[in-house]
Formats: C-alpha cells, structure tokens, sequence
C-alpha cells in the first residue's frame, strides 16, 4: 500500500471514485458529467494538497484546501481497510486544526470523523451547498 500526493494522471482514477459514491448515495443525484468531474478533479489536483492511497489500483483520495478537509472518498471495496484512517491521519500531521463539510445523513462518515476526534461546529438545511442537502461542518484541533 501507498500513501502519495496525487497527480494529474490520477484524475480518471479519483474521479471515478467520486462518481461512484455519488452514485451508490441515494440522497445526491448526479450534478456534473464525467468530463466535469474530471475537470473539477485535476483543478483539484493543480491547487490542493491531494493524496491517493493505492494498494493494486488507487483505492481512494483526501484533498485538502489549507485547513479545510474538501473531499475524503473511498472505493466501496477499499472501506473498511483502514485507509481513510492513514490519510486523514496523514492530513492531521500536516495542520494543527482542520475543519470539513459532511452530509447529514452520511452516519457512516459522520461515525468516522467522530471516531477520529472531529466535533460538530455546525450543522445547516444545505441551502448553501450545490447539492441542497442537509450538512454539517466538523472541526479537529489537536487543542481539542
């Protein structure tokens, strides 16, 4: 297994993961095409702090915008393995503080960031995201 930054030939890759929990969430409809996540992804590439974890193939990603977790996802065969563990792991050896958006209704996630230290800061009707979905927004300080 590997820990590394991402880089632009991984977009397909971490894209395709996106789509495939976007997918699998019965909450979220689809909001962009393929090429757009593609897009979104390598920008993400080019102006965040973005690992991959492989272990045959890439099996999942973390980016981070400063102190902001911006996307956490796994491959539904690599959940459960410990890896969103090593990379968020990763994250909090990089920053004092970090903060991110979850789902309300992402219980799975939720439970995970918990588990990991995060406490709830803030939770809103999701009128201020693109997806209109419920949110909440989780902080971490090693002060906590």
């Amino acid at each position: 297994m590997t820990l590394r930054a991402a880089i632009p030939s991984d977009a397909n890759a971490i894209a395709a993961i996106l789509r495939d929990w976007i997918e699998a969430t019965p909450y979220l409809t689809r909001l962009h095409t393929d090429a757009e996540d593609r897009r979104f992804i390598a920008h993400l590439i080019g102006t965040q702090d973005v690992l991959v974890h492989e272990t045959s193939t890439l099996s999942g990603f973390i980016a981070r915008h400063g102190g902001e977790i911006t996307l956490l996802h796994l491959a539904a065969e690599a959940r459960g393995k410990g890896l969103g563990t090593d990379m968020l792991n990763e994250m909090k050896a990089r920053c004092a503080e970090l903060t991110l958006w979850c789902f309300q209704k992402n219980m799975g996630a939720r439970r995970f960031y918990e588990r990991h230290g995060f406490v709830v800061q803030e939770m809103t009707d999701g009128q201020g995201n693109e997806e209109k979905v419920p949110d909440v927004r989780y902080a971490w300080s090693r002060k906590l």
